[in-house]
């Protein structure tokens, strides 16, 4: 008897748990958008062929276009130089070495 008391509350309790742990989850998504190498979306100014520095008419496009999808709350952008610095603090040496034209990254919303 005390096992048919005792077994619709542990079902009860696993079920509220998986509730809760699917909740959370939703609620904490995230997508990375990796931009094309040669991309000038996060940047306020560019450079042309001839060298001339100008400022970039479709800066910031990219993160105009993301902010505008539904539930989308915020979008951080982040250089190929801030993405090999945060791999330098976490990885292995293999990273250390890497710098300027060497960085085999891309810019990241």
């Amino acid at each position: 008897m005390l096992i048919t008391l005792t077994w619709p509350g542990v079902v009860s309790a696993v079920m509220l748990n998986v509730e809760k742990v699917a909740s959370n989850a939703e609620d904490k998504v995230q997508i990375s958008v990796y931009l094309d190498y040669d991309s000038t979306d996060g940047a306020k100014e560019v450079t042309d062929l001839a060298g001339q520095t100008s400022a970039n008419a479709s800066y910031p496009k990219i993160d105009d276009l993301i902010k505008a999808i539904d539930g989308v709350t915020s979008s951080t952008y982040s250089s190929k130089d801030q993405e090999l610095k945060k791999l330098q603090k976490t990885s292995s040496d293999i990273y250390k070495s890497l710098e300027g034209d060497a960085i085999p990254l891309q810019d990241v919303y």
